[in-house]
C-alpha cells in the first residue's frame, strides 16, 4: 500500500485524468462528506459523534448504564446501534434522525464533487444530501432491484435513507446495528452484488469514510473473487497518515493508495477542474465511433488469406476488409431503401457477412455522418435516448449491441429521429428472435434477410480477385461458413483445442459467450468464477475469445473489463464437443444451474431468457450426432421446477416440442397446451402476438398429420391461423413468417388451403369467412389461380 502526499504532480493528474475520462473511477462515501453540514434542525454528525449520541440517549433510558461502560466493553458503532434500538423508543430514535440527517445542505465546492459525471456512486451515509444537490436517485437496501434501474443515475445508499425511515413504522430500514449488518448480506445482497463487481473490476475513490465498522463492507470485499488484481487503484483520501492497526486495516480493505491531503475543500476543486477540463469530451459519448476508417488489403495474399480463414471473425471486427470482398446483389437495394424510413432491420445467419456490410454501408452513405457501434458494446436505455443528441447521421448497430428493450426504447424515440434527420440501421442475428422481434415492428418495408449463400454472380466476381491473390476458390453450393472450414481444411490451419477439457464454470462461460457474444465481469461474481479462472479460460480459447474493455456506453454493467466472442461458430462446435464428452445429463445440469443463478439477479433475468430460447438451444446444440433433440426437450423438462411461472419458457418449450416432433401427434397437442398457456396468462400485446403465430403453426401441424381429416383439428387451424394472420402494428414479421412456409413444399398452411379448395365443406359463416381471408393471403404470396368453393 503507497502512501502518497497530495500535490498537483504529473503522475496524480494523469491518473485523475484518464480515470474520470474513461469514467471508470467509482466513488464511495461516507460520513466524513457531509458531517458538519446544515441538516434541518442541526449538524450532520460523523459516525463517532453519532455513537456519542446514541450513548447518551441509551443512558438517558436506562439508569444503570454509564457512558463509559461502553469504553471499557469495547462497544464499536454496530455494538452501540444494537443497544441503542432496544432502549430507545422508534418516535425517539425518528426524532432524532428528523433533526440530524434531513434536508441537509452542501457547500458549493461538494456539489461541485457531484456535479462530476461520475456513472454512480456508492454512500455510506444514511442523509438526503447527495440527492438534494444531484442527479443521482437513491437506490435503498432491503429492496429487490428492478431491470429498469441502470436506465437511472443513481447514488446506492448501502446503510439505508433517512426518508425512507421516517416514512414507515416498519424499522429498520437503515444498517446500523451488528444484527443490521448481519440481516443485510442476505437481504442487501443485490447492491452488494454490484458493488463486489466494481470492486473488483473499477477504479475505487474513499471519501470521507473510516472504514471502522463497516461490517457489510468487510464481507463483501473479503468475498469478492477477484479482489488482486494489480490493474486497479482503490484510493483512499484522508488528511491524517494511517499506521499501525489503523494501516492494516485499511490494507484488509484492498486499499491500494492513501493519499494524504491538508485541504478536502481544494481537492473537491482539483477533481472538479479536471473533469471541467474533459467535459467536452465526456459529452460526446459516441465520438469515438463516428465515420471510422475503413481500409482494404493491397494484393498481398498473406493478409488476404487471413480474412478467408476468418472462422473466428477476428479480422471482419477489424476496420478493414479482404480485397477480394465485392458488392453483394442486396446492398443497393438496401441503400436505395433507407431513406424511405427511420428504421431499417437487416437479419441473417451467424456467418452471412453481416459485419462486413455494416463497414461497406460506411462507404455507401455518403451523404451524412455514420456511427458504427460493434457488436462487442451494448448501451443501457438512456444511453439510447442520448442518441437524439445527434443529428443528420446514420446509426449503424452491428449484432448484439442492442438487447430488445433497447430496441422498444428506439421505437419510442422515431418521431424524434425523424425531426433530427437519424436514420437508425439494426443489424442482427435471425436467431435472435427477441430483438428481431422488437425490431421488424419498428419498419414497414425495411427489413432485409441477408442470405448466407451467395449469388452465381457475387461468386464470379470474388472467384476471379482471390485467383488475382492465389488463394482457392469458394464453391458456389456451400455456405459462407462452410467455405470458411473448407479454407481452414485446404491451408492446414490448426487450433487445437481440447474442448472436452473445460471445466463447468468454463463450460458456462461458452453457453453465455456462444448467447450473447460478450460476458461482462459482474457476471464472473454471479457465478463465482475468479479472474485467474478466466483468464485460464481466455488463454485456452484464445482466439475464439479475448478481453475487451468497457466502454462509457457500458458503465451500467458495473463491469470494468468483459471477454468477447470472435467466432461463435467455433464455440458451438466446442459445446457440441463438451456434450459428446460428458453427456447430455451434465449439460442439461449446467444449463438449469446458469438460469437458476440468473434468476436469482432480475437484473440478468434478460440473459436468461437469451439462454433458454429455442433457437438459441437449437443453434448452439446443432452437432452431427443424433440425440440433440432429445437434450434440448431434456434441458425444458428440467428447467419446468424453477420457471413454472415464465410465459417466454412455456412459449418456448412449446416451440421446441414443434420443431423437434414434427410428426408426434401426442406430443404437438402438449405443445399446444403448453403455448396457449403462455398466450392466456401474458398480459404483453407483443409477447400475445408472438404467441399467436406458433399457436396457429402447431395447430396446422397437428391438422396435416391426420390429413385434415379431423374436424375439430381443421377448424382450431382455420382460426389461429386467422388469427396469426391479422396484420396489427406489432405483427408484420410473423405474418411474413407464416407466409413464406407457404412456398415450402408440403407446407401446412398451403396443404391447408388445398383440401378448403378441394372439398366442399359445411363451414359454418365465420369459419367460412376465416378460410377464405387465410386463402387470400396465401394466393396474394404465391400467386394462386383457385378460388374459394362456395
Amino acid at each position: 500500500m503507497e502512501i502518497i502526499k497530495f500535490e498537483e504532480q504529473k503522475d496524480i493528474n494523469e491518473f485523475f485524468e484518464v480515470a474520470l475520462s474513461r469514467r471508470n473511477l467509482i466513488p464511495i462515501i461516507g460520513s466524513g462528506f457531509t458531517k458538519g453540514e446544515q441538516s434541518q434542525y442541526g449538524k450532520v454528525p460523523d459516525g463517532k459523534l453519532l455513537q456519542e449520541i446514541m450513548i447518551q440517549k441509551i443512558c438517558e433510558k436506562s439508569s444503570d448504564i454509564k457512558e463509559q461502560d461502553f469504553e471499557e466493553q469495547g462497544y464499536k458503532f454496530s455494538d452501540v446501534a444494537d443497544e441503542f434500538f432496544k432502549k430507545v423508543s422508534p418516535k425517539d430514535y425518528k426524532a432524532i434522525l428528523r433533526k440530524l440527517f434531513l434536508n441537509v445542505t452542501l457547500d458549493s465546492t461538494k456539489k461541485q464533487f457531484l456535479k462530476i459525471n461520475w456513472p454512480y456512486l456508492y454512500t455510506l451515509n444514511i442523509d438526503d444530501a447527495i440527492e438534494n444537490h444531484s442527479k443521482f436517485e437513491p437506490v435503498l437496501p432491503y429492496k429487490k432491484l428492478s431491470d429498469q434501474l441502470n436506465d437511472l443515475n443513481c447514488v446506492f445508499k448501502m446503510h439505508g435513507d433517512v426518508k425512507e425511515e421516517l416514512k414507515y413504522d416498519q424499522l429498520p430500514n437503515v444498517i446500523f446495528s451488528k444484527e443490521q449488518y448481519i440481516k443485510s448480506l442476505e437481504s442487501n445482497s443485490d447492491i452488494l452484488n454490484y458493488f463486489q463487481s466494481d470492486y473488483s473490476s473499477k477504479n475505487i475513490i474513499f471519501i470521507g469514510c473510516s472504514l471502522e465498522d463497516e461490517l457489510d463492507l468487510k464481507y463483501a470485499i473479503s468475498t469478492t473473487t477477484n479482489i488482486n488484481n494489480p490493474r486497479l487503484t482503490r484510493l483512499y483520501i484522508t488528511s491524517n497518515e494511517p499506521k499501525g492497526l489503523r494501516r492494516s486495516r485499511l490494507e484488509d480493505f484492498g486499499i491500494t493508495k492513501i493519499l494524504l491531503i491538508d485541504d478536502y475543500t481544494y481537492f473537491y476543486k482539483y477533481l472538479f477542474s479536471i473533469y471541467d477540463n474533459l467535459r467536452f469530451f465526456g459529452e460526446k459519448p459516441f465520438e469515438q465511433f463516428k465515420n471510422p476508417i475503413i481500409t482494404v488489403c493491397e494484393k498481398e495474399l498473406s493478409d488476404n488469406k487471413d480474412f478467408l480463414l476468418d472462422v473466428v471473425g477476428r479480422k471482419s471486427s477489424e476496420c478493414s476488409l479482404p480485397y477480394f470482398v465485392g458488392e453483394r446483389s442486396i446492398y443497393q437495394e438496401i441503400v436505395r431503401k433507407i431513406p424511405d424510413e427511420v428504421v431499417t432491420v437487416i437479419s441473417g445467419k451467424r456467418f452471412s457477412g453481416k459485419s462486413f456490410l455494416s463497414k461497406i454501408l460506411l462507404a455507401l452513405l455518403q451523404d451524412k455522418d455514420v456511427y458504427l457501434f460493434p457488436s462487442n458494446i451494448s448501451f443501457n436505455n438512456d444511453q439510447i435516448k442520448d442518441l437524439i443528441k445527434l443529428q443528420n447521421a446514420y446509426l449503424i448497430f452491428d449484432t448484439n449491441c442492442l438487447d430488445a428493450h433497447n430496441v422498444s426504447i428506439l421505437g419510442s424515440l422515431l418521431d424524434e429521429l425523424k425531426d433530427k434527420k437519424l436514420k437508425a440501421i439494426i443489424i442482427n442475428n435471425k436467431s435472435d428472435n427477441l430483438v428481431n422481434n422488437a425490431a421488424s415492428m419498428l419498419t414497414n418495408n425495411n427489413y432485409f434477410l441477408l442470405n448466407d449463400k451467395l449469388t452465381n454472380t457475387e461468386i464470379s466476381h470474388i472467384n476471379d480477385r482471390l485467383s488475382e491473390i492465389g488463394l482457392i476458390k469458394i464453391q458456389p453450393d456451400k455456405s459462407l461458413l462452410d467455405n470458411c472450414f473448407r479454407a481452414f481444411e485446404a491451408y492446414k490451419a490448426s487450433l487445437p483445442i481440447r474442448s472436452g477439457s473445460l471445466s463447468e464454470k468454463e463450460f458456462i462461460l461458452t453457453v453465455l459467450l456462444s448467447t450473447d457474444g460478450k460476458v461482462y465481469s459482474i457476471i464472473f461474481n454471479i457465478f463465482s468464477i475468479l479472474k485467474s479462472e478466466v483468464d485460464e479460460y481466455v488463454s485456452k480459447l484464445s482466439p475464439f475469445i479475448e478481453y475487451g474493455n468497457t466502454g462509457s456506453v457500458e458503465l451500467h454493467h458495473h463491469s470494468g473489463y468483459k471477454i468477447i466472442c470472435n467466432s461463435s461458430s467455433w464455440l458451438f462446435k466446442i459445446l457440441n464437443e463438451y456434450k459428446e464428452t460428458h453427456g447430455h445429463k451434465k449439460v442439461a445440469e449446467i444449463i438449469c444451474k446458469i438460469v437458476e443463478k440468473l434468476l436469482e439477479k432480475k437484473n440478468f433475468q434478460y440473459l436468461y431468457k437469451k439462454v433458454i430460447t429455442f433457437d438459441n438451444l437449437n443453434q448452439i446444440f446443432s452437432g452431427k450426432s443424433k440425440g440433440e433433440a432429445g437434450l434440448i426437450l431434456n434441458i425444458y423438462e428440467k428447467l419446468e421446477r424453477i420457471l413454472y411461472n415464465d410465459d417466454h419458457f412455456w412459449l418456448q418449450r412449446a416451440k421446441s416440442i414443434l420443431y423437434l416432433k414434427w410428426s408426434d401427434m401426442e406430443s404437438l397437442r402438449l405443445a399446444k397446451d403448453y403455448a396457449k398457456k403462455a398466450y392466456f396468462d401474458s398480459t404483453n400485446d407483443k409477447f400475445k402476438t408472438y404467441a399467436t403465430t406458433t399457436i396457429a403453426l402447431i395447430h396446422g401441424r397437428i391438422a396435416a398429420i391426420s390429413n385434415f381429416s379431423n374436424r375439430i383439428d381443421l377448424i382450431d387451424a382455420i382460426y389461429w391461423y386467422h388469427s396469426g394472420l391479422q396484420e396489427n402494428q406489432y405483427n408484420k414479421r410473423y405474418v411474413d413468417e407464416i407466409l413464406r412456409k407457404t412456398k415450402k413444399k408440403g407446407s401446412d398452411i398451403t396443404g391447408l388451403c388445398n383440401y378448403i379448395l378441394q372439398n366442399n365443406l359445411e363451414l359454418e359463416s365465420n369459419e367460412k369467412k376465416n378460410a377464405e381471408f387465410i386463402i387470400k393471403k396465401v394466393f396474394d404470396s404465391n400467386r394462386y389461380s383457385s378460388k374459394m368453393r362456395n
